[in-house]
């Protein structure tokens, strides 16, 4: 029985960008879902969320620990996000360890994920079994923290499937025998799409794409079979569907990709070729969703549609002209009440969430 031994953060001073919580409280978060199923998967497990790194390396090496976890979430500039993970060396049993991990987390988490690296971190160092040190996630990122909080089991659970990839072991998910007989399957047949799937059968498109491995949503093909949640519910209508989005005034990657299944555009969950002399208008537009740049290259499709629906100019550029008639557009539908100042703040935004709850 191998020994896992679990290392969360213990930085209580490092503050999330929303949800007024800390990087140690989410990552023993995550520590405890990944040590239920490890544990359920056979392993021995340490979860040490007291003492400090010389300690847990101490314990770690006395106990003769098969592999040492560090939890981390990062933060750097307010706009780069994605997984990240630190070994030794790229070559040795905690490379090996690491990039199973990576292969099931990166795929899960929004932001964009960057190869593993090594680092001289104290526990890498100095820990006698192979470390893997992980930083899940960027806090210092609105929506992104956002995400992380409403998803520490999923993490949790992603590191322990790829530590039991790592050990060649079969991962339970802790299923019943009620709950698997529960599981139902889909065949795509000619003009699906998988958020189309999703909506169906009372899901989500990333919940979709992480059950089937799906890489890339807007390729599937005609035969393939997927894979609901078991906990599927029957389609809606539209006099009791619940809400698809969340109306937080924050505009990243759901937004963006519920717009674009709005227009017909391509859903990629991002907003390309916005240039950067836009950005006064849009302070609560998110990094990871909106490409900014200093050359105009034609600007993104989905705000021309935009553009064209609310009587803006259709250049493709998200600019003051756009966000006031948007406003304007909005607040007819009685979905906003503020300035038609230009500034796409929390309440613009939430008002076109609204929007879009009621068109989808």
């Amino acid at each position: 029985m191998k020994l896992i031994y679990l290392s969360p953060s213990d930085q209580t001073d490092n503050r999330y960008a929303y949800g007024n919580t800390t990087e140690a409280a989410q990552c023993r978060k995550i520590a405890d879902a990944c040590e239920a199923a490890l544990k359920r998967n056979g392993f021995s497990v340490i979860n040490n969320q007291k003492s400090n790194v010389y300690d847990r390396v101490r314990e770690s090496n006395e106990k003769k620990a098969d592999l040492h976890v560090c939890i981390h979430t990062n933060a750097f500039n307010g706009t780069v996000s994605g997984t990240r993970m630190f070994t030794f060396d790229l070559k040795g049993e905690g490379y090996k360890a690491a990039n199973t991990i990576f292969n099931v987390l990166a795929p899960l988490t929004p932001g964009k994920s960057e190869n593993i690296k090594t680092a001289d971190f104290y526990e890498i160092m100095y820990t006698n079994a192979p470390c893997v040190y992980i930083e899940c996630e960027f806090h210092d990122v609105a929506a992104v923290a956002k995400w992380i909080i409403e998803h520490t089991k999923e993490i949790g659970e992603a590191i322990a499937q790829g530590i039991c990839k790592y050990y060649g072991v079969t991962f339970n998910e802790g299923k019943t025998e009620s709950q698997n007989s529960l599981v139902k399957t889909y065949k795509v047949v000619a003009g699906d799409t998988l958020w189309e799937i999703a909506q169906n059968h009372g899901t989500t498109v990333d919940t979709l794409a992480r059950l089937n491995n799906i890489k890339d949503p807007n390729k599937i093909s005609v035969g393939q079979i997927i894979k609901l949640p078991t906990a599927t519910t029957a389609p809606t209508t539209n006099d009791d569907k619940e809400k698809v989005l969340e109306e937080d005034g924050l505009w990243g990657r759901d937004t963006t990709k519920y717009t674009q299944k709005l227009f017909g555009t391509p859903v990629d969950g991002i907003v390309s070729n916005q240039l950067n002399s836009c950005k006064e208008y849009l302070p609560n537009m998110l990094a990871v969703s909106w490409e900014f740049m200093n050359i105009a290259k034609g600007g993104s499709p989905m705000v021309n549609k935009l553009q064209t629906l609310v009587g803006a100019n259709p250049d493709g550029y998200a600019g003051i002209d756009t966000i006031m008639k948007l406003q304007v557009f909005l607040q007819n539908l009685g979905l906003y009440s503020g300035k038609i100042d230009g500034i796409a703040g929390n309440q613009t935004v939430r008002g076109w969430q609204m929007y879009l709850n009621l068109k989808l």
